[in-house]
């Protein structure tokens, strides 16, 4: 059954409406981040938004592209994927001075998110939101855990959604949640290059993401080190992650100070030698699967 939540205001229908003047679609959810962050407090500062429209037609995406063009943004990447193993989706990347948009056309917007901290949803044209797991609620009490069955999921996109969502809100990773997708990503069999070695370099992504947005860098570092998730898909940094406590103040600094995600890879690269920087820098090179985030 559908949770709607009551404090639903003026300013986030206002900001649906603005919305649809740029799409001009029938109807879209604006999901993720934004959507919750928007509830908790509708002061946040937010320009980055997902979107879902239900509806994959080519005509459909055309037409989404030539108004976001008309509107003033750029389309700066696309691309399909899949969701729970099996579901398509196309995604179109776009952006101004202003705002970034990331629009995913799929079958059904309503099985957005594998974790329950990301399943909320705003619906237009209903002018209203959908909490259906209780996501609000799990952001307040630090609750984070899946609300699928990982049976039908690649476990590398489910540990890089994960840890990213435990980064931004501020969670204690669950060793439990880690090492049983741990051992998923073990015996998984990847049926294509998508669920493979892309979905490989989603993860190394997501790993320097988490890192940069989380709290506390340093300590960050050190819990995806106890979990054991670097010794087994990132060992090249494992030994300096294991150690990271016995740094310096100074290069714990440099860690906590770097301005950017791809700075904060050069601070971590600087901190390696020999063969150690080698394999780093060869693992690395599976970011170029990912140029739209360049």
């Amino acid at each position: 059954m559908e949770q709607i939540i009551p404090k639903f205001y003026s300013y986030h229908k206002e900001l649906l409406a603005t919305i649809h003047k740029i799409l001009n679609v029938k109807s879209f959810a604006l999901y993720g981040g934004a959507a919750a962050d928007l509830i908790i407090d509708p002061n946040a500062s937010v320009n980055d938004y997902d979107i879902a429209i239900e509806n994959m037609s080519s005509e459909t995406i055309g037409g989404v592209k030539k108004q976001l063009v008309e509107a003033g943004y750029e389309i700066t990447a696309e691309r399909s994927y899949c969701i729970y193993n099996d579901i398509p989706v196309s995604l179109i990347y776009a952006n101004n001075q202003d705002w970034s948009f990331d629009i995913g056309f799929l079958d059904d917007v309503s099985i957005v998110g594998q974790f329950n901290l990301e399943s909320l949803y705003w619906r237009f044209p209903e002018l209203d939101c959908v909490d259906k797991f209780e996501a609000i609620q799990g952001v307040l009490d630090k609750d984070l855990h899946l609300i699928r069955s990982i049976e039908n999921e690649n476990p590398f996109m489910l540990v890089s959604r994960y840890i990213r969502l435990a980064a931004k809100y501020n969670i204690p990773i669950s060793k439990d949640i880690i090492r049983s997708l741990i051992i998923r990503i073990e015996r998984w069999k990847a049926p294509n290059k998508f669920h493979g070695i892309e979905a490989q370099a989603a993860l190394v992504s997501s790993i320097f993401k988490s890192i940069f947005m989380s709290v506390d860098r340093v300590l960050f570092i050190d819990s995806l080190a106890k979990t054991g998730l670097l010794n087994s898909v990132f060992p090249e940094i494992e030994h300096l992650a294991t150690n990271i406590s016995l740094l310096s103040i100074e290069n714990k600094n440099r860690i906590m100070n770097a301005s950017s995600k791809n700075e904060l890879i050069k601070k971590i690269e600087s901190f390696l030698d020999g063969h150690e920087k080698v394999a780093f820098l060869q693992r690395l090179q599976l970011l170029k699967l990912r140029q739209w985030e360049s």
